[in-house]
């Protein structure tokens, strides 16, 4: 996983895009995890739709369902990271598409800088 930090500056903001750019070139389309910490602990979602938007400002889209129970906790949250998965996760794909399943059983995660 990559994480992309946008400073303030022109010239960390234009090595910032670069990165970001460089990051989004990686990612093929397929599956991604939206993951988050909360006071609770950590939540996540499995989404089949992830792209860049835009550049500038850096923008994402991915897709949660209206009847999503985990999409207001990860907004709520104010930070969230993407995972992208490689074809030999289907297993995690699968769990985190569950409902109700302790998703986070058994997988080594940590904050990234965005406590995300």
């Amino acid at each position: 996983m990559q994480t992309v930090t946008v400073p303030g500056d022109q010239v960390g903001a234009q090595a910032a895009a670069r990165r970001f750019r460089r990051a989004l070139g990686q990612v093929p389309t397929g599956v991604a995890l939206i993951t988050a910490t909360t006071p609770a602990g950590p939540v996540g979602m499995a989404v089949s739709s992830f792209t860049s938007v835009s550049l500038d400002p850096p923008l994402v889209s991915f897709c949660a369902a209206h009847t999503s129970s985990t999409w207001p906790r990860i907004q709520a949250a104010g930070a969230f990271s993407v995972n992208v998965l490689a074809e030999h996760h289907s297993e995690v794909s699968r769990l985190f598409a569950r409902k109700g399943a302790d998703r986070f059983a058994g997988l080594g995660h940590r904050p990234g800088a965005t406590g995300a």
